[in-house]
């Protein structure tokens, strides 16, 4: 059994409205052209799926997954008249040249450097243990090799390393751990304290892979927090980050314009997981940031907190610039860089994804877009909260909704992309201009669309509530949209129509500039335009009385296009705003009661150039 809509918004009512002509309930067929209420051109649900991600299960070796506790080989910083075999000093370097499992334990002023070791594998154990470097160098070096290197933390304990760099002028790129060419792992269940206090200092810095697994970490950095050529992978973990610069990043410095072209058809090239980890980030630029690929899978109780560069602007002029820094989580691309020149290299097609969310709750204010992706974007689940300076989801390619509850308090435009298709979900969009948008002037011959299958979606924007530069499409769910109060945008826009087959749609707005759903749909809507401005409730009711719609909308609106799953093509149904009320008959797809501001019964899209704003 259907149920009747109930969203009640505010409560703001006004005494009286009118239509604009006496011609309540008559019924039209509407002109045949591009907009409200003509044949919509719709593309094959067929091409709008993206394939599905393959399970994106990490393995790990036996060592990388060792966090036992061995003492055979100890070195104790507080007395190195001893050292076990395989570990040196000189001046203020300790080295390990040989492989096995060391415990470090004390506190050090200097370099610890872990040699090649003949590529045998080699574990530190820290247990309470306090390096900080002497003069530029890094505090803790890995050599280059083919074997693992293995950082465990000891339950119950908490090791601080830090470089001696401060900031007076003197530059350094080093890190406080600095990791050349290996497969390097972080794990145990103590806690590390990094503090990068050079001008230029990461906190991790790792030309291979990076893996941090059941490990609690916590960065400060002048620069980047965590920083790796290759690959990232974080699961179990806790980490909070304090960067100057980017959070945590993969970044790819290719030679060639042929070798970025290489890597870039790979994803495991410059990828991101992060599995069931706490994540609270600060940064002055992007949160997490990837040249080709993240993938997020996480509980909700698992929470991820990201502000970047001071979060959203307070103010609406200062919305809507790319040029800011700042993104929450985003995937860019592989760039090559001859001299001065960029050619940037688009590290996914439109076949794949990009940016993968699988659950987790997010806080993300953003001084840029929240979540961006240079490809497709996926979220599968989860919780947000988002306040964005630009784009609260933002993808070059197409922003696929399956479920989860997605707020975007904030934002310039709030759900962008060539397409953008929701499946299920509660999804609630602030924004100063339009609400969900399917445009992208960069990106030629296009089907640029919308399909709504499912979810309760609420939309409150200053531009067009939700517009496409090329198709919409519904088949299922509830949209409520509280659109535009000026002349020049529309609840609705679309150039090539908007199909309607199922599920319940209240949209409200300026009577400027009113599209309605084509005339080639299958469920029945119902156009209302009033002589005047009103902030009124409205309640739709079938014959028997009972209630069908009954929303407050949360601005003043002129314009009301409605229709739900219950209409019945020739059934009378009452229409109550405010004190009036109205009948209208259902003797065809579209039912019209007043004229729209030229003196139409609808009116259609008022093309506008390709729309979106160059990335």
């Amino acid at each position: 059994m259907k149920k009747s809509i109930l969203c009640i918004i505010s409560l703001v009512l006004l005494s009286s409205c009118s239509l604009i002509s006496p011609n309540n309930g008559s019924n039209f067929d509407p002109w045949d052209k591009l907009g409200g209420g003509g044949i919509a051109s719709v593309g094959s649900e067929e091409n709008i799926s993206i394939n599905d991600y393959d399970n994106m299960s990490s393995s790990f070796s036996d060592i990388q997954l060792d966090e036992s506790i061995s003492e055979s080989n100890i070195v104790n910083f507080n007395d190195l008249s001893s050292l076990p075999n395989g570990v040196s000093l000189s001046s203020s370097t300790l080295t390990i040249s040989l492989g096995g499992t060391y415990l470090l334990k004390g506190e050090f002023i200097g370099q610890l450097v872990v040699d090649k070791c003949n590529d045998k594998d080699v574990r530190i154990i820290f247990d309470n243990v306090k390096i900080t470097s002497k003069g530029s160098t890094a505090p803790i070096t890995f050599k280059k090799t083919t074997a693992h290197r293995v950082l465990t933390l000891k339950e119950g304990t908490t090791s601080y390393i830090e470089d001696n760099i401060l900031n007076s002028g003197v530059n350094s790129d080093e890190s406080v751990i600095e990791v050349k060419s290996c497969p390097f792992t972080i794990n145990g269940k103590g806690k590390l304290m990094i503090n990068a206090k050079g001008d230029n200092s990461n906190g991790i810095e790792a030309n291979d892979t990076l893996n941090i697994l059941n490990s609690n970490l916590e960065i400060n950095a002048n620069n980047h927090g965590i920083k790796v050529n290759n690959k990232i992978v974080i699961e179990n973990s806790t980490i909070k980050i304090n960067a100057k610069m980017d959070g945590i990043k993969t970044d790819i410095n290719p030679v060639s314009l042929e070798e970025a072209k290489t890597l870039a058809n790979s994803l495991e090239n410059g990828f991101i997981s992060i599995k069931n980890t706490s994540l609270d980030i600060n940064s002055s630029d992007d949160g997490i940031s990837s040249n080709s690929f993240i993938y997020i899978e996480n509980d909700l109780q698992d929470i991820i907190n990201i502000t970047t560069n001071g979060g959203a602007p307070t103010s609406n002029k200062n919305y809507g610039s790319d040029s800011l820094n700042g993104k929450g989580i985003k995937v860019e691309g592989i760039s090559y860089f001859n001299g001065t020149t960029e050619t940037k290299i688009a590290s996914t097609h439109e076949d794949n994804y990009s940016l993968i969310i699988n659950g987790g709750t997010y806080s993300i204010n953003s001084n840029n877009d929240s979540i961006s992706s240079s490809g497709n974007t996926l979220i599968e689940d989860g919780k947000f909260s988002i306040n964005a300076g630009d784009d609260g989801i933002h993808s070059e390619y197409t922003s696929v909704i399956r479920n989860g509850e997605i707020n975007i308090l904030s934002s310039y435009e709030g759900i962008e992309g060539s397409g953008v298709e929701i499946f299920n979900g509660i999804i609630n969009v602030n924004s100063y201009d339009d609400g969900i948008n399917a445009s992208n002037s960069e990106v030629k011959d296009y089907d640029f669309h919308i399909y709504i299958n499912g979810g309760n979606i609420s939309v409150d924007s200053m531009g067009d509530g939700v517009d496409s530069n090329g198709w919409i499409k519904m088949d299922g769910g509830t949209l409520l949209i509280n659109g535009p109060t000026s002349g020049m945008n529309g609840s609705l826009d679309t150039d090539k129509g908007f199909l309607l087959t199922n599920g319940n749609l209240i949209a409200v707005g300026s009577r400027g500039m009113v599209e309605t759903p084509s005339s080639n749909s299958t469920q029945c809507y119902i156009n209302v335009n009033l002589s005047s401005i009103v902030e009124d409730s409205i309640i739709v009711k079938d014959k028997s009385g009972k209630e069908i719609i009954n929303v407050t909308p949360n601005k003043k609106y002129q314009s009301i296009v409605l229709s739900s799953e219950e209409f019945i093509k020739g059934e009378t149904y009452s229409i109550v705003i405010g004190s009036n009320q109205y009948e209208a008959t259902l003797t065809s797809i579209g039912t019209a009661l007043g004229t729209n501001s030229s003196g139409n019964q609808n009116q259609g899209h008022m093309p506008g150039g390709p729309g979106g704003r160059p990335r």
